[in-house]
């Protein structure tokens, strides 16, 4: 009975959202699963991590691609992220097949969450695919996430 209820669900899920959107959905639960993963056996004491939990081990810095974004990346990715914010208005192309949404040629949409639409490189969209794949790796020790395990 589970399972035929898990698979109605995701038929459901999945009618109302596009191919693109519902691979990154797994791909950030994935992720977030992984991070769960690992917190529950680093917990996390914001007395002992500089920054509370997701306090990035040393060499990484937070993204900051977004607000609240805190996947821990190489500091020329931080660096990266901000040019790129900085020019996401001379990246769009207001009459593409997406609208305002729309890259000039050259241009992907970043993905680093579901939704992000500022547009990079081709390079850098797979650098950020990486660096959250990466993200649990990169928390200092004993700087995860509390979870109940």
């Amino acid at each position: 009975m589970e399972s035929q209820l898990f698979d109605a669900m995701t038929a459901r899920f999945a009618a109302r959202r596009s191919r693109r959107g519902l691979l990154a959905t797994g791909a950030r639960v994935g992720a977030g699963a992984a991070l769960a993963l690992v917190a529950g056996r680093r917990a996390a004491s914001a007395q002992t991590c500089p920054y509370g939990a997701n306090t990035c081990a040393q060499g990484y810095v937070w993204r900051e691609a977004f607000p609240g974004d805190v996947a821990c990346v190489d500091p020329s990715q931080r660096d990266q992220a901000a040019y790129d914010n900085a020019s996401q208005a001379s990246r769009v192309d207001p009459n593409g097949p997406y609208g305002p949404l729309s890259c000039i040629s050259g241009y992907v949409w970043r993905d680093a969450y579901d939704g992000d639409g500022v547009c990079v490189e081709p390079w850098v969209r797979d650098q950020v695919h990486y660096d959250n794949s990466q993200a649990a790796a990169r928390i200092a020790p004993g700087c995860g996430y509390q979870t109940s395990t």
